[in-house]
């Protein structure tokens, strides 16, 4: 799959319609075809299911073999469960996926993120909270 048809998969897992929603999304890498009117409609990815608010993606991009995704939570306790679930249908498909978990209303204005939840093959998943105080 191309790293277009990629950020098409993970925008339809976590739809969990396999519907084309970019247009509320922010994309960056290869772009390709996206079809037209009479094209098939695209098959429904596996991969985490949204039916409520809980969370939205804001920007997703690809670049040199990394996956970056950008996340508003409504639910700040369910930031690190949320990340884990978009990494899911990722990870070995990248060297590393990045997710950016912010809290609603903060993904713009130069709000520090909640926390930055990493998957890499060789160290797995690494999460680093910018909002815990720091060691003494």
């Amino acid at each position: 799959m191309s790293r277009a048809g990629d950020l098409l998969f993970l925008a339809g897992a976590v739809l969990g319609t396999g519907a084309l929603w970019l247009g509320a999304v922010g994309c960056a890498g290869d772009h390709g075809p996206t079809g037209g009117a009479g094209a098939p409609p695209a098959p429904v990815p596996e991969g985490p299911a949204v039916v409520n608010d809980a969370w939205r993606i804001v920007k997703m991009a690809t670049a040199h073999d990394i996956f970056t995704v950008e996340v508003e939570v409504a639910d700040v306790e369910a930031a690190s469960d949320v990340a884990r679930e978009l990494i899911a249908p990722l990870e070995g498909r990248y060297q590393e996926v990045l997710i950016y978990v912010y809290a609603v209303g903060e993904s713009e204005g130069g709000h520090v993120p909640l926390k930055r939840v990493q998957w890499t093959a060789a160290g797995g998943v690494v999460e680093l909270d910018y909002q815990a105080p720091p060691p003494d």
